[in-house]
């Protein structure tokens, strides 16, 4: 049994890059501008597909990977990244 489960959205996200460090993906109604640096450049994704693995528990889930153009997509990067498989999260 796997310790960690793919979950796939197509809801809205948004892409936060601050001035200096990396881009941060999160669902559009997490977003809140006050935790992120004045300057921050932030692009909002409709209709796309974003994946991770997430964990039951304790378990941190990885950061949203995306977007993409189709589910299928999400999927083949959840696969190809994690080396597991992209329905159940079972480890190859």
């Amino acid at each position: 049994m796997s310790e960690r489960y793919p979950e796939y959205s197509q809801i809205e996200f948004v892409k936060v890059t601050p001035p200096e460090g990396e881009a941060t993906i999160i669902p559009a109604h997490s977003f809140d501008e006050d935790e992120f640096p004045d300057g921050s450049k932030v692009e909002t994704f409709r209709g796309k597909w974003f994946g991770r693995l997430y964990g039951r528990g304790y378990t941190m889930p990885t950061a949203w990977a995306g977007p993409f153009d189709s589910e299928a997509e999400a999927k083949t990067h959840i696969q190809e990244s994690h080396n597991v498989d992209p329905v159940s999260g079972e480890p190859f």
